[in-house]
């Protein structure tokens, strides 16, 4: 099926039709997936859900805690952490997100041990006296 071609003004500019057409084909094309969202939620619910894999009686390993040397001020947690700040009991995943801002390789938090950064404890976490 050929597609009209586009009206265009004395200039060569194109004229309205053109926009029109292409809001009409997607306005189309919404409509011809408006019914796949409420079919895919409702599976969601009927228990075909990926939280399933978690009900098999298993608990989750706790995420490993890291220490981590701060290399520039972040904000973590709701807690301001300045440069050669010391956290300990960060997890891991935390520690990924933020990797831009601290470092969690040994060396790094040796150095911050070394030069007698501030040790401070992950929001949340207890911390250990030493």
């Amino acid at each position: 099926m050929a597609k009209a071609q586009p009206k265009t003004s004395a200039d060569g500019a194109p004229a309205g039709g053109l926009v029109q057409d292409q809001q009409q084909g997607d306005a189309a094309a919404g409509q011809e997936h408006a019914g796949q969202a409420p079919a895919m939620a409702g599976a969601a619910s009927e228990g075909a859900g990926a939280g399933d894999v978690l009900q098999g009686g298993s608990n989750p390993e706790p995420e490993a805690l890291v220490d981590v040397r701060v290399l520039a001020a972040v904000t973590i947690a709701e807690q301001r952490f300045h440069p050669d700040d010391l956290i300990e009991g960060v997890p891991q995943g935390v520690a990924q997100a933020y990797a831009g801002s601290v470092d969690p390789h040994p060396d790094a938090v040796a150095y911050a041990r070394s030069i007698g950064a501030p040790v401070k404890p992950f929001p949340g976490q207890a911390h250990a006296e030493d």
